[in-house]
């Protein structure tokens, strides 16, 4: 039953964002195509009313698809969630909970639909963001070589500071732990909000989340302080760390953080089936 569940939700988050998706992969393009216009156009070293006009419209045609790409991403945000409220907080949410299935497998096929989209969302993002930035960076007469990509590669690495692979894979562990962490706790606002407001659910899953947010960032930062501290005063910490490199205890640090995310997450998870099962508000 809830890979039944998880095929109604990818595909009704799906007719949302997979024409959007379409849609900004074409507007990328377009974005680039002004790009590269832009630098042809200025190589012809052409003054006149009509080359200024053209070149200012080219680049405000680029600006536009990088706010394109940017809206894009946001959109996939609010669909994912907006789908979440929708089935459990309005009217469709009568039907949803005659289903016979557990409260349990109806948040799973969320959680899972959720992840899937927000990871074919984000690849989208950062894949049209590098290319976007390759075309914008690479000169001309290199555009349609192979240099195109090493400059978006090369945009990589900085964003990893020369990050040894070591170090890369557990930095990835830990977005991916605060990623799950944060779409529980979106799903656990928007749940606060929809059954204890009587109006403006909206408004007040928003405040929740800000609540809830800030909440979160206390355990971190509390959390990491005490790794640190148990690390470097424990006798066995201290074995273990002077034969480390920095790069190593950098990477423990990672994963004791990633742990922390993830131990958060399934609290979050746990809180907001439960005040599904048992007080649950339609009204």
């Amino acid at each position: 039953m809830l890979t039944k569940l998880f095929k109604y939700d990818f595909r009704g988050i799906g007719r949302m964002l997979f024409p959007f998706t379409l849609l900004v992969i074409a507007v990328a393009a377009v974005g680039c195509g002004a790009m590269i216009g832009t630098k042809f156009l200025s190589d012809l070293s052409i003054e006149s009313t009509a080359s200024l006009a053209l070149g200012t419209a080219l680049v405000m045609i680029a600006g536009a698809a990088a706010l394109g790409v940017i809206a894009y991403a946001v959109l996939a945000f609010i669909a994912i969630f907006a789908r979440f409220y929708k089935n459990f907080f309005t009217d469709e949410g009568y039907l949803t909970f005659t289903l016979p299935v557990k409260t349990h497998q109806l948040m799973f096929s969320k959680l899972f639909s959720a992840i899937i989209w927000a990871l074919i969302s984000g690849t989208v993002t950062l894949s049209l963001s590098f290319l976007m930035i390759g075309t914008a960076s690479t000169p001309k007469e290199k555009l349609f070589t192979g240099e195109l990509f090493a400059s978006a590669a090369e945009f990589i690495k900085v964003v990893f500071n020369g990050a040894e692979p070591k170090m890369v894979i557990p930095t990835l562990i830990c977005f991916a732990a605060q990623g799950l962490c944060t779409l529980c706790m979106v799903f656990l606002a928007i749940t606060l909000g929809g059954n204890i407001a009587r109006r403006a659910k909206v408004f007040a899953s928003v405040g929740f989340y800000f609540a809830l947010s800030s909440a979160v960032q206390t355990v971190m930062v509390v959390a990491t302080v005490v790794v640190s501290t148990v690390a470097a005063k424990a006798s066995f910490g201290r074995l273990l760390l002077d034969g480390m490199q920095a790069g190593d205890c950098y990477a423990l640090l990672l994963s004791s953080i990633a742990a922390v995310y993830a131990a958060v997450a399934v609290v979050e998870f746990i809180i907001t089936n439960s005040i599904l099962k048992k007080h649950l508000n339609l009204a």
